[in-house]
């Protein structure tokens, strides 16, 4: 189902009139991803208002923590507009109301609901089409068009781009799928952003060799990204005004592909 009706004055009913009071804007935020998420898995004439997924993988549709996600299902299934079910690795959340919203307005338009949009599906398909023809003529020998991460999460697109960036600059090649995870996690992750994360991760690898000879341990690169270590002041000889490592050829073309395709938060 590629379409739902929201009432402008959604906001008045007395059940979202409760999220809204006891979880405020986020909450009601919450509701309608959540609405979108089982709405785009619902096929042409499926009655079937319902989706399973991990906890994980629900954290992920709903840009929130699986504790928060918990906190919001339990509230909606409280206030009696969601029920949740847990199928053993799974959770089931079914929304009665998406059939009715479905069938109201098939009884009121003269268009079907699945036609609504039909324009804009089409682009997003060639859209899709055209960023998987990028990625099998854009990864480098060797190179999957993605990766999983030891949580087995898939990398991949500009993520993966921009993590193979980071990779080669950090120079401690230990625990690449975990430090995988750590990228993924990265909220936002623009072109600055990653700009700032390389230019840290080359003085930190320029520093490795000092720090290992004086007994210490260095950090391994999934915890220098949960740590934020970028964020950081430089310090060591890199930051002291060495001259500054230069990219490879292959970091430069894989940044000049990133670049020339904008903003690359997935």
């Amino acid at each position: 189902m590629r379409w739902f009706k929201h009432m402008a004055d959604s906001a008045d009913d007395e059940k979202l009139a409760e999220l809204l009071a006891e979880c405020g804007l986020e909450g009601y935020g919450f509701w309608w991803r959540l609405l979108e998420v089982i709405a785009a898995q619902m096929a042409k004439n499926d009655d079937k208002c319902s989706v399973a997924y991990p906890l994980s993988q629900w954290s992920r549709l709903l840009y929130s923590h699986h504790n928060r996600v918990g906190k919001y299902l339990g509230k909606l299934e409280v206030i009696g507009i969601v029920k949740v079910e847990y199928e053993l690795s799974k959770v089931r959340v079914i929304v009665p109301n998406l059939l009715k919203y479905r069938d109201e307005y098939s009884k009121k338009s003269r268009q079907k609901p699945e036609n609504v949009g039909a324009k804009k599906e089409k682009q997003i398909q060639k859209e899709k089409q055209i960023k998987d023809k990028i990625l099998s003529s854009s990864s480098d020998e060797g190179q999957a068009e993605f990766y999983i991460t030891r949580k087995k999460r898939k990398l991949w697109g500009k993520r993966l781009e921009t993590f193979d960036l980071f990779w080669n600059a950090f120079g401690y090649k230990t625990g690449r799928a975990e430090a995988a995870d750590s990228w993924i996690d990265i909220p936002s992750l623009t072109v600055a952003i990653v700009d700032k994360i390389i230019a840290a991760a080359k003085v930190e690898a320029a520093n490795r060799a000092e720090l290992i000879a004086s007994g210490k341990t260095p950090k391994m690169a999934q915890g220098w990204l949960s740590g934020r270590r970028w964020e950081d002041e430089p310090q060591g000889k890199l930051a002291q005004g060495q001259p500054q490592l230069k990219e490879s050829s292959a970091i430069a073309e894989a940044r000049r592909r990133i670049e020339a395709s904008g903003d690359h938060d997935d």
